[in-house]
């Protein structure tokens, strides 16, 4: 694979806000727009991760992609960030995945965008929506996951601290009391969502530059992931797709991912030998690139010259 610099565009782009609506919260995303060039402009859309807010890691992705003349929306989900609704700080994985089905229509009836010229892409949770909408909607023409998020794996030893935690907090809620709260990222042995692979260090760096971000989510958020798998859409992607693995990752196994897109054909595997979070952080400028050249390949072109599955 070759990186792309040489496209990089001299203009640059520009900053803006971008709305929509999902089930009639307002929902609030960052939109960087390419300055000249081809219009309508290619996009892609991006939802975070786990707990995070579109702060926390995208920039540099979002950059470079306008740079590269390909436009970016990257929302909020709602009860997060900039976006209205509540319970804040709540994930409902099925209501973020319509969220960002929701902004892809939005994008795909906006004309300063190209409708048949639509990516999606994400990290972690972000990256399981990414594959979901990659199999769900219509308007997707491409897509890149970024150690994606299949299904829980039960840790060995189990957490029973994370198990206690949701039966206090359903007795609490049966009893009229308010929601209880967990820090999305903690140390190793914490009663955090994610205590291991260095979650604590990296979320601190990831967001410190994210003001909306909150270092917590509900209690029974847990519970929802629990109940949340994204391997029947997996199944089912019918677009081009990049997919970047990390070996050691004990958050989204690199095996459970090949697995659920085993049936998918052409899917195009980067894999390091890393954990969930140094994949950013050890190779940030090559996962950066890798997202970037695999959107200018699918996207950037023609789509009288773009193959449905680019080599």
């Amino acid at each position: 694979m070759t990186y792309v610099e040489g496209r990089r565009r001299p203009g640059g782009y520009e900053m803006d806000r971008f709305e929509f609506v999902v089930e009639s919260t307002v929902c609030r995303a960052d939109l960087y727009l390419p300055v000249g060039g081809r219009s309508p402009h290619p996009v892609t859309v991006v939802g975070p991760g786990f707990g995070g807010t579109k702060e926390v890691l995208y920039p540099p992705y979002c950059r470079d992609l306008a740079d590269h003349g390909i436009a970016v929306v990257a929302i909020d989900y709602p009860g997060f960030g900039d976006s209205d609704g509540t319970p804040r700080q709540h994930i409902d994985p099925p209501h973020q995945a319509r969220a960002l089905s929701a902004a892809i229509d939005a994008v795909a009836n906006d004309p300063r965008f190209a409708a048949d010229r639509i990516g999606v892409w994400g990290s972690s949770l972000g990256g399981g929506h990414a594959l979901v909408m990659a199999a769900r909607h219509p308007r997707v023409a491409a897509a890149c996951a970024l150690v994606p998020f299949i299904r829980y794996r039960p840790s060995w030893p189990p957490r029973l601290d994370l198990g206690a935690e949701i039966v206090r907090d359903l007795i609490a809620r049966m009893l009229g009391r308010p929601a209880r709260h967990v820090p999305v990222a903690g140390p190793s042995g914490s009663l955090a969502a994610m205590a291991t692979d260095g979650a604590l260090e990296w979320m601190t760096d990831m967001a410190s530059p994210a003001t909306t971000f909150v270092n917590t989510v509900t209690s029974a958020s847990l519970v929802n992931m629990l109940r949340w798998s994204t391997a029947a859409d997996a199944a089912r992607v019918r677009v081009p797709l990049r997919v970047v693995l990390a070996t050691d990752d004990s958050i989204t196994p690199a095996a459970m991912v090949r697995r659920a897109l085993r049936r998918v054909d052409g899917v195009d595997y980067v894999e390091f030998p890393n954990s969930h979070f140094e994949v950013f952080t050890d190779h940030a400028d090559e996962v950066r690139h890798l997202l970037v050249s695999w959107f200018v390949r699918t996207l950037l072109d023609p789509p009288s010259t773009r193959s449905r599955n680019p080599s």
